[in-house]
């Protein structure tokens, strides 16, 4: 689209058209499920898309993530949260925009480009959801600069049980975790995220 051609960074794009989810558990709460493309610029990722699913939860907890750990960079507005209406179509079009305004700033931050969260959020595992909560929990607390180099190192060294097991757990067969995984001696670490989705 008009200008999203960057020299440096991450091209992202959300599709237009969410998808309602019912949440697990006995409420039956929905959600908004966004669809969140990235393609790279000059290579700095191992695909050439990621496909990641994502809830508002999500882009929340990254933003409080961010202002935790990079003190002094300017963040650009998250959307505000809404209790009521929040299905709505037009607050649902209006939050897209937001949103993909939001990543699109974050993404062409030369100091954010090669951050863990950023890449965490936009290209964690199959897109469930499930390889961001795993990944998620194996953060350091902020301010451990150096426990993010083994954070990272432990994510690269587990990608791929964290991913078979989280495939394991929630009904994929051993057949679709294997075609879908990490080849072991990929050196990135930046986990699965085939385009399939249902």
């Amino acid at each position: 689209g008009e200008g999203g051609r960057y020299d440096m960074g991450l091209e992202v794009h959300i599709d237009p058209n969410p998808k309602e989810k019912d949440e697990e558990g006995p409420l039956k709460t929905k959600y908004m499920e966004y669809t969140v493309y990235t393609r790279a610029r000059n290579g700095s990722l191992s695909r050439s898309e990621v496909v990641a699913y994502r809830r508002f939860s999500d882009f929340d907890w990254l933003h409080q993530r961010l202002r935790q750990v990079y003190h002094g960079i300017l963040l650009p507005p998250l959307p505000q949260k809404r209790a009521r209406g929040n299905h709505d179509p037009d607050f649902v079009r209006e939050r897209i925009h937001a949103l993909t305004r939001y990543i699109t700033h974050l993404a062409r931050h030369p100091r954010l480009i090669g951050s863990f969260e950023l890449e965490v959020m936009l290209c964690a595992s199959h897109g469930t959801g499930r390889g961001l909560q795993a990944a998620k929990s194996i953060m350091p607390a902020a301010g451990q600069v150096g426990g993010l180099e083994e954070a990272v190192s432990r994510i690269s060294e587990s990608g791929q049980d964290v991913t078979e097991r989280y495939s394991t757990d929630y009904g994929s067969t051993d057949a679709e975790a294997d075609s879908r995984s990490p080849s072991p001696n990929s050196s990135t670490g930046s986990g699965g995220g085939g385009a399939g989705g249902g």
